[in-house]
């Protein structure tokens, strides 16, 4: 099997996937592997990645795409005609599968992904079409994408939908009902697979429209567990993996290889793939045209996420600090997103020890450049971590949380190099197992005195080792670093003095940034802070950086191989 990123399509707007191939080479059968859109689809891409390295074990071609204006692929998910761009990339990614000379052209779509595949039906010759957890229509992802904004306190006033991780503004919301009706097949559509929830109903009338001599039903079993559940805590549905492939198989049969006709690029624009450190971890260079600082902004995935960022956040900064003459690398840690597992270790593991010695390599990889490390959540964590172990320009995290029970003795991710955590002393873990409230109230109590304890002392020591710490905090997070009464009057005020930290509170700002106005507001006073604070002018070592960032990882290198 050899996959690897790819971007493709035109020139002045390139579009990103992962291009993969069986071990003989490429397949005359391939498919067109269409996400979500949205929150849904960081759920979806480990389902996806898993499809994905099963159909090429079976002898088929995959391509994994980002529609237009999402994941790496070029331009903004609110940009005009969201409905024809999202099926142009489909297109697009047909035209790179024939020309690696595939001849039996399949697509499968989830959620959105499905609707728009079968949009992208009517105008390719696809031999076959996966429906996994179809929207009934465009309306109806509207109206779920409501539900889920109202869950979050977002602000979809004005016809826009605030919903998690992505804002679709009015003109986003128009196009999506009225160019995605009720879901259809064109006339003489290929053979078709629908999977629905059993867990919902899937409208009668629908179910009776699409209901043909070439369609085929089947239960989405273990969507539950993927789709509608916190990022971090979903399942990839391993038994509907299995059904996807094995009826694509056989629907799908073809020769095996095929002669390439072309390859598509591996950069696109100023962006390429890399891989850092000897772990090889996946990342995305944005290269500024013409370089005026040596420091490198190192963006760290959010849990077991790509390294997008929240909304994308991370990409937009990345292109934005490209303009002004800054190098950035949107990274994946070890078994998340792109990059490969440590041998023997396990996928998508929050907090993984291995993540703590991911960064240092990062940085390690990216010397003599001075480094700024970006991270929210456990991205924040991480990069607190890495300031207290290696040595850093400056860390920007939003959102950081220090005091992580589940971390702490006896927790298998316990690792006696945690140097930021902060948490409850073990005779105050065994009390509160019983009285919760009462062992923090005591913790509290003991942190005024007992000030290394505070999670705000670990940003005095990174600033005491050098970095420049930018703090960027939702109310309530920001507590934790002001409950001390030390840290509140005396040790904040005097690490402000020092010119080297900034707390800055975004009262609109939810921890998750989900909300749109605090994550605008978070996203821009990073970008303010790393431009007044880090562009300074490119020194005769700029250059370094560049020779030795490595070649990208393959997607399907067998340290990548997720377990069942």
């Amino acid at each position: 099997m050899n996959g690897r990123p790819v971007w493709f399509g035109a020139s002045d707007r390139p579009q990103f996937g992962w291009l993969g191939h069986p071990a003989a080479g490429p397949a005359g059968a391939g498919v067109l592997l269409c996400p979500p859109i949205g929150v849904e689809s960081l759920a979806a891409y480990r389902a996806f990645r898993h499809l994905a390295l099963r159909l090429e074990a079976l002898g088929l071609s995959t391509l994994l795409l980002d529609y237009d204006g999402t994941g790496d692929s070029a331009g903004d998910v609110n940009d005009p005609d969201r409905v024809e761009a999202w099926t142009r990339t489909i297109a697009a990614g047909a035209e790179v599968m024939r020309a690696a000379g595939t001849t039996t052209l399949c697509a499968v779509g989830m959620r959105l992904g499905a609707n728009l595949a079968a949009a992208a039906a009517a105008r390719l010759p696809l031999h076959a079409l996966v429906l996994w957890d179809p929207c009934a229509s465009g309306s109806s992802f509207l109206r779920e994408q409501r539900s889920l904004s109202a869950q979050v306190g977002g602000d979809s006033s004005n016809g826009a939908i605030d919903a998690p991780d992505l804002y679709y503004e009015q003109r986003t919301v128009d196009d999506i009902r009225a160019n995605l009706p009720a879901l259809q097949l064109p006339p003489g559509s290929p053979s078709t697979l629908v999977l629905v929830r059993p867990d919902r109903p899937f409208p009668s009338a629908l179910r009776a429209a699409l209901t043909a001599a070439q369609v085929e039903w089947a239960e989405a079993t273990g969507q539950d567990r993927l789709i509608g559940v916190p990022v971090e805590q979903g399942a990839v549905p391993h038994d509907t993996v299995e059904r996807v492939a094995a009826w694509l198989s056989r629907v799908a049969a073809a020769p095996t290889a095929v002669p390439a006709v072309d390859e598509p690029a591996a950069s696109g624009g100023g962006e390429r793939p890399v891989a850092l450190g000897p772990n090889r971890l996946f990342g995305i260079v944005t290269e500024p045209e013409t370089l005026v600082s040596d420091t490198v902004v190192l963006f760290v995935n959010v849990a077991n996420e790509r390294h997008l960022g929240p909304a994308r956040g991370w990409v937009r900064l990345a292109r934005r600090l490209a303009r002004q003459g800054v190098r950035s690398v949107r990274l994946d840690l070890s078994g998340v997103g792109d990059s490969p597992a440590r041998p023997g270790r396990r996928r998508d593991v929050v907090y993984a020890q291995e993540w703590l010695d991911d960064l240092v390599d990062a940085v390690d990889a990216l010397a003599p450049a001075p480094v700024v490390l970006v991270g929210l959540c456990s991205g924040a964590y991480s990069a607190l971590e890495c300031a207290l172990a290696a040595r850093v320009r400056g860390v920007c995290v939003v959102n950081p949380i220090l005091d992580i029970e589940w971390l702490a003795p006896p927790s298998e991710l316990w690792d006696e190099r945690r140097r930021a955590l902060r948490v409850l002393p073990a005779p105050l873990r065994r009390l509160a197992r019983r009285h919760r409230r009462v062992a923090e109230a005591v913790w509290r109590l003991v942190r005024q005195v007992a000030v290394r304890r505070c999670p705000a002392h670990v940003l005095a020591a990174a600033v005491r080792r050098g970095a420049d710490v930018l703090v960027v905090s939702s109310p309530e997070n920001a507590q934790a670093f002001r409950d001390t009464l030390f840290w509140r009057f005396v040790g904040l005020p005097r690490l402000r003095r020092t010119g080297r930290f900034r707390l800055e509170v975004v009262e609109q700002l939810d921890h998750s940034a989900d909300r749109v106005r605090g994550r605008e507001a978070a996203l821009e006073s990073i970008a303010a802070h790393v431009i007044a604070r880090h562009v300074q002018p490119a020194t005769a070592r700029a250059a370094a950086p560049r020779r030795r960032l490595a070649r990208p990882v393959s997607l399907t290198s067998p340290s990548v191989e997720e377990p069942a």
